[in-house]
């Protein structure tokens, strides 16, 4: 990882840089199955940019392929050890969020196109519908409420893309956040991860300080 950018939560301004010498060690981890994609990096704790390393404020970090991809941070962890002060920061994809961006009732879309699909999800959300490889027709019915995160894995499912997520940047603040729908982003070379043999050791993390900001109850009409 060659730069971190410090974004603000509220303005979408970049706010600092971590330059690669103050980076020390880094994982950025995807799920093409489950879309799930974290972000955790290791600096140094009395730098200037450490006091924004703070919980829900956002960082952004270079796509292998183009563009740019933005986390929200989840977690940090300090240690000071031998007159040195590190910190790690864990981070999940800011998508992520579209979980709870807003609710969606239970309904037909009929003669819906990709492109329709992304953008009736993205609607009242920061992100907007970006490349779409498509120009086929569905039908799509959701039976329960749903959210735009698990309306546009519906529409990759029906369409058989696969959901790519990206920023973009113009000097130091975000201009765009686009959602793409695209045939293939990673390249299948042929080896199953089996522990002991080719997968060393794992760590897991659990946060349940989860934020939820609306609920909708349902129960029998009468009631």
């Amino acid at each position: 990882m060659s730069i971190i950018h410090i974004l603000d939560r509220q303005s979408d301004q970049i706010i600092d840089d971590i330059t690669e010498k103050y980076i020390l060690d880094n994982v950025h981890e995807r799920s093409l199955k489950d879309y799930r994609e974290t972000f955790e990096f290791v600096t140094f704790g009395d730098m200037r940019f450490s006091q924004h390393l703070e919980k829900r404020n956002k960082i952004i970090i270079p796509k292998e392929d183009d563009g740019y991809q933005e986390f929200v941070i989840s977690e940090t962890e300090k240690v000071h050890e031998d007159e040195i002060l590190e910190v790690t920061v864990f981070a999940d994809a800011s998508y992520l969020e579209l979980k709870k961006a807003s609710v969606i009732e239970p309904q037909t879309f009929t003669e819906y196109t990709a492109s329709m699909g992304v953008s009736r999800a993205l609607r009242d959300t920061p992100w907007q519908a970006g490349i779409i490889e498509s120009t086929g027709y569905r039908t799509i019915t959701f039976e329960k409420h749903t959210n735009p995160y698990d309306f546009l894995k519906r529409i990759a499912k029906e369409f058989d893309l696969e959901l790519n997520f990206r920023v973009e940047i113009d000097g130091n603040r975000i201009i765009g956040r686009y959602v793409d729908l695209v045939e293939r982003i990673g390249t299948w070379h042929g080896v199953e991860v089996e522990f002991g043999k080719n997968l060393k050791g794992i760590r897991r993390t659990e946060n349940t300080d989860d934020v939820v900001t609306a609920l909708i109850g349902l129960g029998p009409e009468r009631e």
